[in-house]
This record gives structure tokens, C-alpha cells and sequence, in this order.
């Protein structure tokens, strides 16, 4: 994160506000942050308002990006010096003065908290930040797929190919085709996987039941590997996509069902992963194997019999 540009303080914070818009108006598709302080010239009434402009035109990672950052951003330079609310705006309209005011609205989560309560509260609230940047970036990440990868795909579905490996590349929001092959039922599979960076392979193969009994119906496995040394950015892009990457494949013209997905870290760990997944495929349900017991019901439209509680006759002392 780098700062772009400084601009001396005003004598009041609306005439910094309108040169802070000013700069916005020039660069409408400029996603960033911007930092405004009120009373700067004062030590004890200083604050801080975290602006962030992130335009509708950004792009969904560079959106994604700023939006796991942002509570990060204030953590790092000080959370108290900052106003009770952020201000973020998605175009040049939302970028009011009765907006950047509203950041000095203290509400009831806004009261002064313990030292002990302010660091559980940032805590959970980057944790929080991160997970929605993610989970709203799920599914609709904008990508395109590579002409021969989708050849590729095509051939993995009719069983032409048994292996077929995906590349993101995240700075042209593309999957591309890696190696593609037909391998052998006893191939090792770790050969194949990149140590370095995120890959997504798709792999068909038999199981041992089915080629035991002569069936001819092979295991689709949806494999997603993310070293630990890999960029954190390109973890994040992968582990957004992966989901959409399903979708399309299971779609038209594809429609590729996965028995299994399988998620390693290392290229060591996926042949013992796929010899795990390919037993809990095979094994029966429980649920099949478990009879219940159950009294059979009579006829219908008959009724119910109701017990009758026995009669204890005893003869009269008066007789």
C-alpha cells in the first residue's frame, strides 16, 4: 500500500472535504483510501476519518482486496485515532458532506469500551472483514476460460482425457490450460502438481471395486492445491474462484458432476488423499446397512385398539 498524494490542511474540515472530492472527481475509477483529519493543529481534539472510494467500475479482486484491508489499515496506524465510523462510498454521488459527518456519529457499539473489549472488538471485526470480502466475491468472480482449455474439458468429460490441469492467472482474470493427459490407473499423481503456485486439476479414475468387477463408470475428483509459499494474493484469487470454476464445469456444455474435491498443500499429499477419497467413495452408506425395526401397522381404516383396565370385583359387605 503506498500513499499517492498529501495535501496541506484548511482552516476547516469542509473546505478539506471538497479538495478531497476534487481529487475524486478527477480520478472517478481510482479505487483507494483516503485519510481526512479533523483539527490537525490541535493534539487533543485530532481525529482521523478512514474514506474509502471504491468505484462500481473497479474490478471484483481489486474490490475484494480493499474491502479485507481496510479494518488491517486502521489496526496498523491506531484504531483510536480514527472517528467512530468509516465513510465509503462506490461513485462520486455518494461522496457528500452530510456523508463524512456521519462518521462522527457515535451510537450504542460505539461507547467507550475496556481496553481488554476494544481489542476483542477489532479483532472480530477484521476477522469478519475478511470473511465477507471473500464470501461476497464467492461465486461471482469474472473470469474467462481459454479456448483450448475448454477443448480440454470437453475431452476430460467424453473420458478422452483423465487429467486436466488449470491455471488462474490473475492479472488477466483468465484459466488457461496446463498439462493435459491420459494417465495410467497406477500413475503417481504428486509428479504432476505444481510445488509453487495454486493450480485447480480435474482427475477421472477408476476405482479398485470397479475395476474388480468389471465396471466400467470412473471417480471424478476436483483437486484445488495451494502451496503454503504461494503468494498470499494468489491464494486469495484462487480460493475465490474455485467455486465458480465448479459451476462452469458442471454446467452446459460440460456437465461435469465431482464425486469427490480434494484440497492439499503439498504435492506429496495427493495420492494418499486420493486413495482416502477414493475408499469413502466406495464404501456403502450407513444408512443402507441399518434396518430399522419397525411393528408393522394394521389394516387401514381400523381402529386403534385401546386397552381396557381390569375389573376388580369384590361382593357387597351390605348384602
Amino acid at each position: 500500500m503506498n500513499c499517492v498524494a498529501t495535501s496541506s490542511p484548511s482552516t476547516d474540515a469542509e473546505t478539506d472535504f471538497a479538495s478531497m472530492r476534487e481529487r475524486m472527481v478527477q480520478n472517478p475509477n481510482d479505487a483507494c483510501y483516503y485519510l481526512v483529519c479533523t483539527n490537525p493543529n490541535s493534539l487533543s481534539d485530532k481525529v482521523w476519518v478512514l474514506y474509502s472510494y471504491i468505484p462500481g467500475s473497479a474490478v471484483v479482486r481489486e474490490k475484494m482486496l480493499y474491502a479485507a484491508s481496510k479494518e488491517h489499515l486502521k489496526r496498523t496506524l491506531g484504531s483510536s485515532l480514527f472517528a467512530p465510523r468509516g465513510v465509503e462510498a462506490s461513485g462520486i454521488d455518494d461522496v457528500t458532506y452530510a456523508g463524512f459527518l456521519e462518521a462522527f456519529t457515535i451510537s450504542e457499539e460505539d461507547k467507550p469500551l475496556t481496553e481488554n473489549e476494544t481489542i476483542a472488538r477489532e479483532e472480530a471485526a477484521a476477522s469478519q472483514a475478511e470473511r465477507s470480502a471473500v464470501a461476497k466475491a464467492m461465486g461471482v468472480m469474472p473470469f474467462s476460460i481459454a479456448e483450448d482449455l475448454r477443448e480440454a474439458v470437453k475431452q476430460f468429460s467424453s473420458g478422452e482425457l483423465t487429467w486436466v490441469e488449470m491455471r488462474f492467472n490473475a492479472e488477466t482474470e483468465s484459466v488457461t490450460k496446463g498439462q493435459c493427459k491420459s494417465l495410467p490407473a497406477d500413475a503417481a499423481l504428486g509428479e504432476l502438481v505444481d510445488a509453487e503456485e495454486p493450480r485447480f486439476y480435474a482427475l477421472s479414475r477408476r476405482s479398485s471395486a470397479a475395476a474388480a468387477g468389471g465396471g466400467d463408470k470412473p471417480v471424478l475428483y476436483f483437486i484445488f492445491s495451494c502451496p503454503d509459499a504461494a503468494p498470499v494474493r494468489m491464494k486469495m484469487s484462487c480460493s475465490t474462484c474455485k467455486s465458480t470454476i465448479l459451476s462452469i464445469l458442471g454446467a452446459e456444455p460440460y456437465g461435469i458432476t465431482f464425486d469427490k474435491t480434494v484440497n492439499i498443500r503439498s504435492p506429496e499429499d495427493l495420492d494418499e488423499e486420493i486413495k482416502e477419497a477414493a475408499t469413502e467413495v466406495a464404501a456403502p452408506s450407513k444408512q443402507k446397512l441399518t434396518h430399522a425395526h419397525v411393528k408393522p401397522r394394521g389394516p387401514k381404516g381400523r381402529r386403534k385398539a385401546s386397552r381396557r383396565p381390569k375389573k376388580h370385583i369384590f361382593g357387597s359387605l351390605n348384602k
